[in-house]
């Protein structure tokens, strides 16, 4: 008649479920009525957590049983549809003290007759013999969903520093999608009698280690974040401010970024390409840059250096600079005003000729200021065969460049076309090895080395119908 054997003083399975507090089988039954949270579960013990049932008044948020753990959360993805819903409460209940300790007496059971083991009947009067004895439940701690922020770093984590966590430290919060906390059916059933339901989270956060891309600004070691790959933006790759000088063109704002602190390469210190006026001297492509556009001081057009023959006044240095070094033209070597002599009817040392002397030859007269000849009228150079000034046999490019240094005056002088025909009838430039016309000698002022020889009369005449360079076209720089 002995209880917690098996057989009750009833002659009833001690089992949980019978209604009966059995020795050994917990502080009540209530019959395994499916509901856990009315402080009797249907294993016939106080709910705890760990007991694989979610209670709220416990405020518990999930109860994995066994599984549950700190660094557990890697066993919830496994849970799928109810099963999941189940065990999982929503996130985002404040928390909760713990339980005071509380003491439940079981009740004493009534003593069974005083009868031998031999004469025991077994009815359904018959009580076993029970003493009350106090049950002690220990506190009931709240479980909860692990999360980032709650100082347990799970599997799935890299960090978690609980309160510490910050999207600007070294440990962010990230959103896991995915894994969503989703209220049990028989609680959400209850929420629609009792209360209003709540809106579930819609995702788990998981603590990631900052890093540069992950769209926070972390504090004493970003200076930004945009969450790109893109170098050309406001914020590099390495999570630094764009600036002139880290090697990324920054678009809409530089026109240039070389990465170094160099004001004389193609890129300057501020990001501009660089250019003449910029008031660097670009090395290997500039003379100078004093950053002015005044073609008067020791920096010209061009960032050249100012010298005598640039065409440019050099103020306090040059009286004049005709663009050219030559003397006996107004403007000497040195770029000093010559005083000329020219129409005083007398052939000075520098001149050619004079403007109060007659002409000094056919179709050729004397430049004023400068004495020098003016061949500007003559149109036909010979150079026939071996007679060519210039060049190869016969007329050629060269002898054409002859003619307009002549006829222009200017040693730069080129033709750009010319006629190539046999002699005409009329004055010009002769062959000279043959011994025709007037000999002249060098004319170096205009840039004509070889000696030049002057015929009035008909070329045709003396020289048949050979060939020649007419009319050509000439620049004058």
């Amino acid at each position: 008649m002995e209880g917690g054997d098996g057989c009750s003083a009833l002659c009833k399975f001690e089992q949980c479920g019978n209604k009966v507090v059995d020795p050994g089988r917990g502080v009540r039954d209530d019959a395994q009525n499916g509901n856990q949270d009315d402080g009797c579960t249907d294993n016939c013990k106080v709910p705890a957590c760990g007991d694989a049932f979610v209670q709220a008044s416990l405020n518990e948020e999930c109860d994995l049983g066994g599984e549950n753990s700190n660094t557990a959360r890697s066993a919830l993805p496994r849970l799928q549809g109810a099963d999941l819903r189940r065990r999982l409460l929503p996130r985002g209940r404040r928390a909760v003290r713990r339980r005071p300790q509380q003491t439940t007496t079981t009740p004493a059971r009534p003593t069974a007759p005083s009868t031998s083991a031999a004469t025991a009947s077994c009815g359904p009067r018959a009580r076993p013999a029970t003493t009350a004895t106090p049950t002690t439940t220990t506190p009931h701690q709240r479980l909860q969903v692990a999360t980032c922020g709650d100082g347990f770093k799970q599997p799935s984590e890299e960090c978690d520093n609980g309160g510490a966590n910050s999207n600007t430290g070294a440990c962010t919060c990230v959103q896991a999608p995915g894994l969503v906390a989703t209220p049990s059916p028989s609680r959400a059933r209850a929420r629609r009698t009792t209360a209003p339901p709540r809106t579930p989270t819609p995702a788990l956060h998981l603590g990631k280690n900052a890093k540069c891309g992950d769209t926070f600004v972390q504090a004493g070691v970003e200076q930004c974040d945009d969450g790109n790959q893109i170098n050309t933006d406001a914020c590099t790759n390495t999570c630094k401010n764009a600036a002139c000088g880290d090697g990324f063109i920054q678009m809409g704002v530089e026109q240039c970024d070389d990465g170094n602190q160099v004001n004389t390469d193609a890129c300057t210190n501020s990001c501009k390409v660089a250019v003449c006026g910029d008031g660097f001297v670009q090395a290997g492509v500039e003379q100078c840059d004093d950053g002015n556009q005044v073609n008067t001081d020791a920096c010209v057009a061009g960032c050249k250096t100012a010298k005598c023959g640039d065409g440019f006044v050099r103020m306090g240095v040059e009286q004049c600079d005709d663009g050219n070094t030559n003397n006996n033209d107004g403007c000497s070597s040195t770029c000093q005003i010559e005083v000329s002599k020219c129409g005083n009817g007398v052939i000075d040392p520098g001149e050619r000729c004079d403007t109060a002397l007659p002409p000094p030859f056919t179709g050729v007269t004397c430049k004023p200021v400068t004495c020098l000849y003016d061949f500007s009228q003559v149109t036909q150079l010979y150079c026939n065969g071996s007679c060519t000034w210039a060049g190869g046999s016969g007329c050629d490019q060269a002898d054409a460049n002859i003619l307009c240094k002549l006829k222009t005056g200017n040693p730069n002088s080129v033709a750009t076309g010319w006629t190539d025909t046999t002699a005409q009838p009329t004055f010009g430039f002769p062959c000279t090895p043959l011994g025709y016309g007037i000999p002249i000698g060098p004319i170096p002022e205009y840039g004509v080395p070889q000696n030049v020889s002057y015929q009035n009369t008909s070329i045709l005449a003396n020289h048949g119908a050979g060939q020649i360079v007419l009319n050509p076209t000439c620049t004058n720089p």
